[in-house]
């Protein structure tokens, strides 16, 4: 597995990407070189900024890929596939054009554009159709060991059998306990290797390269140099909860132990990183409410013409340190509870939160961060559920990180064996991710994300 802006990318994938841009680049040097009009191929790369002109559309074209969500889902036949690229190839088009207008001296030429972007449109499926046949694409695995077994463990365990492309090959695990399989009462998937005392032989026999803790807790002092010896060996050691959060970008409520929240900082992230996710964050409204003042008239228009009662729904919400505000968004139900005719659109959109950008401009809340909870409801769980209200550490965002987890069937992340994304414990596990992890690169993830769903509809409502 790769992180990259704070989301883990299966190795595949990411060997993929590397391998369609270079393809790409390629592709468009061929058309420059091959174009009659280009006189001088030397000279256009290097006086005609025609390195830059490859590189932007290059750019583009990985942008629109991404935006399709051609990294994280498969068309269902080569010529789906096929279809996928050519509406990539119109975003492109599209792109070139706005280029063209603001900064004309990056475009590329004509026939370069046709040439380069047909040839690349070829690559790509050739390289596609290659790295989904059989056999083909396999990206070397890593060898887990786990040390006892909990539900966390059984989590990941499940995980890493239905999803290969995360790159890891469970080998069983090893009791913590001298009979039984670790003191737990879990029917395991994978196989019980022996006890504590058999683990030199294990190692030896099945070479782990990674050896995972269940539990801190299970782990006797006496065992603590044969863990180092191993580490000197090349073999990495880490606990059960912190990959867990690491593959799944959530963090673990079963391993949250009141000492970390007592003691110690554990939902604190670092004050610059916080600093510069806030200035993203007004510098990207800013830039939202350009199109947001064409669109919200209209579309308030809209509402009014096709339904009666309020088009602005007001809500009183949780804040930040559970300081209760008014949210405002389009309202997309009637009084009887269905919903108004373009109400499905913005609710599919997330549209329907266009005027939540004045909330942020007033600094109730931010462009990212959790969901914000009615007042009622939000107590009401956080009397219930453990470590609820650390997730109001932040302030609470029009988008945020579990949001864009939220729609089933998307590219989730999602845990197998675990409760749906939607679940309240789920939600939490998210956003305390987010409270922890603060920082621009992972708001930039969240909004290159939120940006594709509202772009193809993939938004679920709040």
């Amino acid at each position: 597995m790769i992180r990259i802006l704070r989301t883990v990318i299966p190795a595949r994938t990411a060997i993929l990407a590397l391998a369609e841009t270079l393809a790409i680049v390629a592709c468009f040097l061929l058309a420059s070189w091959l174009d009659p009009d280009i006189s001088d191929f030397t000279s256009f790369l290097q006086y005609d900024a025609g390195v830059w002109r490859i590189l932007l559309v290059t750019g583009t074209i990985v942008t629109g890929l991404i935006l399709r969500g051609l990294y994280s889902q498969v068309p269902r036949s080569a010529v789906a596939q096929l279809e996928e690229l050519c509406v990539v190839f119109g975003i492109t088009v599209i792109g070139q054009g706005l280029v063209d207008y603001a900064l004309p001296g990056l475009t590329i030429p004509r026939k370069v554009m046709v040439g380069g972007g047909i040839l690349s449109m070829v690559a790509i499926w050739v390289l596609r159709l290659l790295a989904g046949a059989p056999g083909k694409g396999a990206i070397s695995t890593t060898k887990v060991l786990f040390l006892g077994y909990s539900p966390t463990v059984d989590v990941l365990v499940s995980a890493f059998l239905a999803r290969p492309e995360y790159g890891w090959k469970p080998l069983g695990f090893l009791s913590t306990q001298r009979s039984g399989n670790g003191g737990h009462h879990l029917s395991s998937q994978v196989p019980c290797l022996g006890s504590m005392e058999d683990l030199d032989a294990v190692v030896e026999t099945h070479g782990p390269q990674w050896i995972v803790i269940a539990r801190r807790s299970d782990i006797k002092p006496k065992w603590t140099e044969e863990f180092l010896e191993l580490r000197f060996g090349g073999v990495h050691v880490e606990e059960a909860a912190a990959l867990y959060e690491r593959t799944f970008g959530r963090v673990c409520i079963a391993e949250i132990w009141p000492h970390k929240l007592i003691f110690t900082d554990a939902f604190e992230s670092a004050p610059l990183n916080r600093r510069l996710s806030v200035a993203l964050s007004w510098a990207v409204t800013v830039l939202c409410l350009v199109p947001a003042i064409f669109l919200i008239p209209l579309i308030a228009v809209l509402l009014r013409l096709t339904s009666t009662g309020p088009t602005i729904r007001r809500e009183r919400v949780s804040g930040i340190g559970n300081i209760p505000f008014v949210r405002h968004s389009f309202q997309c139900h009637r009084a009887d509870g269905t919903e108004t005719p373009i109400g499905s659109w913005l609710l599919r959109s997330g549209l329907y939160r266009l005027p939540g950008l004045f909330d942020v401009l007033v600094g109730k809340m931010a462009l990212i961060g959790p969901r914000p909870d009615l007042q009622e409801y939000g107590n009401a769980i956080a009397s219930a559920v453990p470590f609820y209200l650390q997730r109001q550490r932040v302030k609470p965002g029009l988008t945020g990180w579990q949001q864009i987890h939220a729609s089933k069937g998307a590219e989730t992340g999602s845990v197998p064996g675990r409760q749906d994304s939607d679940d309240v414990l789920s939600q939490l596990e998210f956003d305390l991710y987010y409270v922890r992890h603060v920082s621009v690169a992972l708001d930039i993830a969240i909004i290159v994300r939120s940006v594709r769903r509202v772009l193809f509809g993939e938004l679920r409502a709040a």
